[in-house]
């Protein structure tokens, strides 16, 4: 299955800078949108390939991984290839 994930992931205030308290509440939200094949689900992660392939022995083998922890997931929704030809 294809799908979109939305998730909220960790952030770091400005790299090497002092933070002050009246500025920690200040911190935006950063949802990241991950979109690929989803290969693995849990009750507390999804992993998400970005390519599926035959492993020449019936079974399959992925490539480029993100593992996506279920406490972060904002929402996701299954994606339907369009079948059309590109020109």
């Amino acid at each position: 299955m294809f799908v979109l994930v939305k998730w909220r992931d960790a952030v770091h205030p400005e790299s090497g800078l002092w933070t002050l308290d009246k500025d920690l509440e200040n911190d935006a939200d950063l949802i990241v949108e991950t979109c690929g094949f989803l290969v693995f689900k849990s009750a507390d992660r999804l992993r998400v390939a970005v390519a599926v392939s035959d492993d020449g022995a019936g079974g399959k083998q992925y490539s480029g991984i993100m593992t996506i922890p279920r406490s972060c997931v904002v929402s996701m929704q299954e994606v339907r290839p369009i079948r059309k030809r590109i020109k």
